[in-house]
């Protein structure tokens, strides 16, 4: 009955005529030309994207390049640390599952692995990632270098579970750093960007392989920012959307169930064609968006279903959409969601996708937006082909003035004066960068703003 009302809703509500006339309006690239996911990212590299096979010939290609030297993932960054019209690599052909340690859950892991080819083989080994971001087509090193993290106050980001690392530098040498051997470097190395060199493979500290239980439902909007907190405690990983002009949060609520547990399989997709055509006619027809977020929440089912951990994290997201993302200190989060949230009904910017609101781990990082206090992210999203600078900088000066700090791989607009005083160990960071790359290698143009060198 709820995909038939769905379909209903889509026919009448998104008007059809409206969304007949709707070309594919995204850009064509050029021959030789990257691009990011959403295409808001692009260079052309002089050779191309080079793709080594092995590490030694990783290291030779580095060695031999004269600067910039960036690395291509999978494109799912949204700011400009990839682009460079030098040379751009892809580490593709540097994937899988190097060796394991069973007693000791760590698994030793190729940095140009994606992490939805990780799931099985890891399984196989009787082991987990201890968390997991909801987009599963990031590389691994890609993931590692940006900070990207899950869902669940209990949990910290990615890179926190690091243990050691295979650092190629500027000189094409393969230094393993850990927080035995070269301590500072390894600490630098775990949110980098890339600046300090190109990851070629990392030890992970994992967990026995384990099943979540995932629960999705509507809850009035008030009610989830107050009680998110309490949520934290309960559950293994918690998250809400909410639109904007919207009264009510699409909440997503994860627990661990014993290996036994009944799996369920839904294969219901349906909302990500909805959330596209819906864009669309926001995009063309910017007075249908408060009537169709107000009715959102009655064509979203209550949902549960029950599998394996790197089965139930991810979220299908073709809707493609450029976005920013900003870590608040916790208790600030209501607070900083809701200003911003009034700002974009009240300046009646036009955006129909949904704020994400997240809870994240303290670690002691150096560049992670975790460092040092447990963090609230929040999510602006803006639809591809729409104008997505002039939403994130009329919301932006709101996470500012909430102590925000941003994700690296979303879009942002600081440089290296307005970071400065937000990291603890920012000096530290830099030190040892320029120790390992004094001749700015890995540094393109975004990062000599970031560095301020």
């Amino acid at each position: 009955m709820v995909d038939v009302r769905r379909r209903a809703f889509l026919k009448s509500v998104l008007a059809a005529p409206i969304l007949a006339s709707c070309a594919n309006e995204a850009e064509v690239p050029t021959p030789g030309e990257w691009h990011n996911w959403s295409g808001g990212q692009r260079c052309t590299p002089k050779d191309g994207l080079q793709m080594p096979s092995t590490v030694d010939e990783l290291a030779g290609v580095v060695k031999a390049a004269k600067g910039p030297v960036r690395v291509a993932g999978a494109g799912h960054s949204f700011s400009a640390v990839v682009p460079t019209n030098d040379t751009l690599l892809s580490l593709e052909l540097l994937s899988g599952i190097v060796s394991h340690d069973a007693a000791a859950l760590t698994a030793t892991i190729q940095a140009g692995t994606r992490l939805y080819l990780l799931g099985e083989p890891l399984a196989k080994l009787g082991q987990g990632l201890t968390v997991q971001p909801d987009i599963d087509l990031q590389s691994l090193g890609g993931a590692l270098s940006t900070g990207t993290h899950g869902a669940g106050g209990q949990h910290r980001c990615m890179p926190s579970y690091l243990k050691e690392i295979s650092l190629v530098t500027a000189d094409g040498t393969v230094r393993n750093v850990s927080p035995q051997v070269e301590p500072e470097v390894f600490q630098a190395a775990q949110v980098s960007l890339g600046s300090l060199g190109v990851l070629a493979q990392v030890t992970l500290q994992n967990r026995a392989a384990y099943l979540l239980e995932e629960r999705t439902g509507i809850s009035r909007l008030n009610d989830a920012l107050e009680q998110f907190a309490a949520w934290q405690k309960q559950d293994r990983h918690t998250e809400f959307f909410a639109f904007p002009r919207g009264e009510t949060a699409f909440t997503k609520r994860m627990r661990e169930v014993p290996a036994t547990t009944t799996k369920t399989i839904d294969t219901a997709q349906e909302e990500e064609a909805e959330l596209e055509y819906a864009s669309e006619v926001g995009m063309r027809a910017p007075f249908t968006i408060p009537l169709i977020q107000s009715m959102a929440s009655w064509f979203v089912p209550d949902i549960t279903r029950v599998g394996a951990s790197y089965h139930i994290f991810p979220t299908v997201r073709h809707t493609r959409f450029n976005e920013m993302e900003y870590a608040v200190p916790a208790e600030k989060g209501p607070a900083c969601f809701r200003e911003v949230a009034a700002k974009i009904r009240d300046d009646g910017l036009p955006v129909f996708f949904p704020l994400e609101y997240r809870h994240v781990g303290a670690d002691d990082l150096w560049l992670s937006p975790h460092h040092g206090r447990e963090s609230v992210t929040i999510s602006v999203h803006q639809y591809f082909k729409q104008d997505h600078v002039a939403l994130f900088k009329a919301v932006e000066p709101i996470f500012w003035k909430y102590d925000g700090r941003p994700h690296w791989g979303k879009w942002h607009s600081l440089t290296a004066k307005e970071l400065a005083g937000r990291y603890d160990r920012w000096q530290d960071f830099l030190r040892v960068r320029k120790e390992l790359d004094p001749g700015g290698k890995f540094l393109n143009p975004h990062l000599h703003q970031l560095f301020g060198v």
